[in-house]
């Protein structure tokens, strides 16, 4: 609607009213530049809610044209797509002469200015957070934010890797995707399923002749699926080594001989290297570790066992080294009356856990 209104003599500069039968509704004019083309705003704020409209002055007429807020009645919608599917996003509002502005993650999108904001064939870096600001004169608004999320189907990346296996390992095979997309794994053997490995690694129990073959992996999204490069493998060089008797723990007195050993199975031949607490004692690489121990030799000893197709370590045997006791000073002969008390004090260096007196070679009960 266009309302004219004739002011007759108004004069460039000059303030003038005008009753549009609204509550004190008023128009001014804030140019000195004479009875041109200009802008104005009516405004009131009583009984109706504040309204604003463009108010033109041509040759002493008066235009005052309505204005509605925009008002959003259709939000862009969140968007799940499958590269290179196309995108497309739309908003619906209603108000005057309205403009768009379509933004991903806050900054404003060149060209993309109408209701509906398109792309023609999308890319993963095209996910990201839309909305579109929509403007007039009157006001702006933000549309809600339309989470676009653009998936690919699985690329692979890191495949598993062929290799001999020796019996008794447990050989790791391994996919690795490009992106974080979420994904279900399968692995097979000669084609077949696996039960329970569907995970992006996959462990196999100790190897044996009948576990050799081909393996791959299944991987699926969304968008589609990929199968790695199969894995082949293949009976190894021998048996991994295993410890069936692992050494003891001991405890001994400084100059006494401390023996450890250890059993081991597997395909020959077999090394071995004794350590102390995991550091390799030089020198001492057969299936037995014999000491002449001093206090210093207290410690945790283990051994590694070896061969072609591996390494394992026995369990630690602890190595307790005590130094015995010796008489610094004492006991002195002494002379005491009938029924009184005697004192026989003597000093022991280091200070046993245990010590026992005697008279006249048998042993004293209460000591």
């Amino acid at each position: 609607m266009v309302l004219a209104l004739d002011v007759g003599g108004t004069t460039a500069g000059s303030p003038f009213s005008i009753d549009l039968q609204v509550p004190s509704l008023g128009i001014s004019r804030n140019t000195t530049t004479g009875i041109r083309e200009s802008s104005w705003w009516a405004n009131t704020s009583e009984t109706i809610a504040s309204i604003k409209a463009p108010v033109s002055v041509v040759d002493g007429h008066i235009q005052v044209i309505p204005c509605i807020t925009p008002v959003i009645t259709q939000q862009p919608l969140n968007t799940q797509v499958c590269q290179p599917a196309p995108l497309s996003l739309s908003v619906t509002a209603t108000g005057d002469a309205l403009s768009y502005q379509w933004r991903k993650n806050g900054i404003a999108i060149p060209g993309a200015t109408s209701a509906t904001f398109s792309i023609p064939a999308t890319q993963t870096d095209d996910s990201g957070s839309y909305d579109c600001r929509i403007s007039n004169l009157c006001q702006n608004v933000i549309s809600s934010a339309a989470v676009v999320q653009i998936g690919s189907q699985p690329e692979i990346i890191g495949q598993p890797g062929s290799a001999p296996v020796c019996e008794g390992a447990s050989p790791r095979l391994e996919i690795t995707l490009r992106g974080t997309q979420l994904a279900t794994y399968q692995w097979r053997k000669d084609g077949q399923n696996l039960p329970g490995a569907t995970a992006s690694t996959f462990t196999l129990p100790p190897f044996t002749p009948a576990d050799a073959g081909s393996y791959d992996c299944l991987i699926s999204n969304t968008c589609g699926s990929a199968t790695s490069s199969p894995a082949l493998l293949t009976v190894g060089p021998g048996t991994i080594p295993g410890i069936t008797a692992h050494p003891a723990a001991q405890r001994v007195c400084v100059g006494s001989v401390a023996s450890f050993a250890v059993l081991a199975s597997g395909s020959e031949p077999i090394t071995y290297q004794w350590r102390r607490n995991a550091i390799a004692i030089s020198g001492a690489q057969g299936p037995t570790l014999q000491l002449t121990t001093t206090a210093s030799d207290s410690g945790s000893y283990d051994c590694v066992v070896s061969n072609v197709c591996g390494g394992i370590a026995s369990l630690p045997a602890l190595l307790e080294v005590s130094t015995p006791s010796s008489i610094s000073a004492g006991p002195l002969a002494i002379t005491a009356a009938r029924g009184a008390a005697a004192s026989m004090p003597v000093t022991l260096t280091p200070a046993p856990t245990l010590a026992r007196w005697f008279r006249n070679g048998e042993l004293l009960v209460n000591d």
